[in-house]
């Protein structure tokens, strides 16, 4: 087989990989520009495939966020992509190139990259999540991916773990987003500077990122490693409802926040052990990423390689 472009359309940056053999041999990055709306947009696309295109290219896989009609290559009221609300993506960069273009939505391609060539590989059931400035992911069942009735499947990060919990952007209580998406780790570590008051260099005028949190673990400030055990905490319960449904084999943590990993993953793995039933007969690895900020065009460019059939 030829070559394959993957692309994910992300709110701030467009990043596009050539690959070859399911290896990244060139790699392209510019701003996506969605405030111009969906010409500049679909402009930037053809850009970087002019770029990375070869005579030997024989399709593009395009990453896109909300709802993805992976049948028809139509984008659905993607957040931060004003415009889109019913945006045949697929044809319109078919109709310019005169390849096939496959489209899916960017945290499912996500966890497709991570299964077929990251921590995820060998797995027939699976379930990835990325963790920032909200929470995505996606799911492979039998060995493909979950996308569902409505192409909605998968929405990892709107699983109610608490009925009462603070309110999450998608307009319920106590989502698993709202407990380990990026604004509620840092609104928690605020909340408890007072309490840590003399065991943290953390301060109430300090402006608390998760990058912060995790340089002061480092440096093993009491405060910012109460806060990730509490974050690992969360998560595992999180992870029990996800494996009581889908029986996975991995469970792969990928995202910005999971550099934190050395810092929450003990907490994790120790509620998960005290609420998933008969957790030490279950065949079960949870396990980082590995492909980092590239998973998503790794998994565009699968999309792309298997013709849209994943």
């Amino acid at each position: 087989m030829g070559t394959v472009i993957g692309i994910d359309i992300g709110g701030t940056f467009l990043k596009a990989g050539r690959c070859r053999n399911g290896e990244i041999e060139e790699f392209r990055e510019i701003p996506t520009e969605a405030e111009k709306g969906p010409d500049a947009v679909v402009n930037n696309i053809l850009r970087v495939i002019s770029e990375l295109a070869l005579e030997d290219t024989v399709a593009v896989g395009i990453g896109a966020p909300g709802m993805v009609d992976t049948t028809n290559g139509i984008v659905r009221y993607p957040p931060n992509l004003p415009g889109w609300e019913e945006f045949p993506l697929g044809r319109i960069i078919s109709e310019k190139i005169g390849l096939p273009v496959y489209v899916g939505n960017d945290a499912n391609l996500y966890a497709l990259g991570e299964w077929r060539w990251g921590a995820g590989q060998g797995a027939r059931y699976l379930v990835v999540l990325t963790l920032g400035t909200g929470v995505g992911g996606g799911i492979i069942i039998d060995s493909k991916l979950l996308v569902g009735a409505n192409f909605a499947a998968s929405e990892v990060g709107h699983i109610t773990i608490s009925a009462d919990g603070p309110y999450c952007k998608c307009g319920n209580r106590g989502c698993v987003e709202a407990f380990l998406g990026r604004d509620y780790l840092v609104t928690f570590a605020r909340r408890q500077i007072q309490k840590w008051h003399g065991h943290t260099e953390l301060s109430e005028d300090a402006e608390i990122t998760p990058k912060l949190l995790y340089e002061l673990a480092l440096k093993n400030d009491d405060l910012a490693l109460f806060v990730w055990r509490e974050y690992g905490r969360m998560l595992g319960i999180a992870i029990v409802n996800y494996v009581h449904i889908i029986d996975p084999e991995i469970v792969v943590i990928g995202g910005g926040i999971a550099n934190a990993w050395d810092f929450f993953i003990d907490s994790t793995l120790e509620e998960v052990r005290s609420r998933l039933m008969s957790f030490p007969s279950r065949k079960l690895k949870i396990k980082k990423g590995i492909l980092g900020n590239e998973a998503g065009i790794y998994g565009a460019a699968y999309l792309a390689m298997s013709e849209g059939n994943v």
